[in-house]
């Protein structure tokens, strides 16, 4: 199947039930009495960089901002410190999800843009899910972000025969990367996924901690979440594994032809 218009195609529930299970994880945790001291009693705070309008169909009952909305309003209802913001672009989409999400803030603006929002001690998770990697919205003010930050963000690296742009454009997806990559703090690793034979190159990176098998689950999740697209999945930890996540990442944002020189220079200086 190809790849139709935004957040509907067949890869958009396993998406979803990835980010559904690790922001789960996330606010559990960010409950219990030892992250409470170790964050002298911070705000779970997850800011939607690229909401889109809230609305399901027929490829997925879920949004990215109904997921968010459940988790946080799950903490409210228990009166623990919350507090979410959606960021959308587009006026129309903005327009549709201010009907959907009513108990939190819709911004229509780009989040690349926004101003911190959030205290020194906050726990904050960031939703980056833009229609391709030429979108990217992870906020530049993520620089002051608080230690206790996680980032869960989506690239599609051909969608639409993006990797027909000049090779020297699409350098600036390894900055994205970088940018997010920043954010790790000493107890963070982040996995790079991506579907194998998927002719849209969608891929996802997330920072996540490594203790108490975290990564395991974080494998795990996205494993159980895409088991049903026929697609296998590669990964690989920047940490953990930055020959593997390097090979990986030129995979995704250089073309065939490029990859095939580079190594071909590669085994010429060998």
């Amino acid at each position: 199947m190809k790849f139709e218009d935004v957040g509907k195609s067949y890869r958009t529930p396993g998406k979803h039930a990835a980010l559904n299970s690790f922001l789960g994880k996330c606010a559990g945790v960010a409950t219990t009495d030892k992250f409470r001291r170790l964050t002298n009693g911070g705000t779970f705070h997850v800011i939607d960089c690229t909401a889109g309008d809230g609305q399901s169909n027929d490829f997925s009952k879920f949004t990215s901002p109904g997921i968010v909305c459940k988790h946080v309003d799950f903490l409210r209802d228990r009166l623990f410190p919350c507090k979410a913001e959606f960021y959308e672009r587009s006026q129309a989409s903005a327009a549709m999800l201010k009907t959907v999400v009513t108990q939190w803030p819709v911004i229509n603006e780009d989040a690349a843009n926004l101003m911190p929002t959030w205290a020194e001690n906050d726990v904050l998770f960031i939703s980056n899910d833009p229609n391709t990697i030429a979108d990217w919205a992870l906020p530049s003010a993520l620089k002051s972000a608080p230690k206790f930050t996680t980032v869960f963000s989506t690239l599609g690296c051909n969608v639409g025969g993006l990797k027909r742009m000049k090779r020297e454009d699409r350098m600036q997806w390894y900055v994205h990367v970088e940018d997010q990559l920043a954010l790790l703090q000493t107890w963070h690793d982040a996995l790079l996924i991506t579907l194998e034979g998927d002719s849209s190159q969608w891929a996802y990176l997330v920072n996540c901690p490594t203790a108490d098998g975290w990564p395991q689950d974080l494998e795990k999740s996205f494993t159980k979440a895409f088991e049903d697209t026929g697609h296998a999945l590669r990964m690989a930890w920047f940490k953990n594994d930055p020959i593997g996540f390097k090979d990986l990442q030129d995979d995704l944002f250089l073309t065939k032809k490029e990859r095939s020189a580079e190594k071909q220079t590669e085994l010429e200086a060998a």
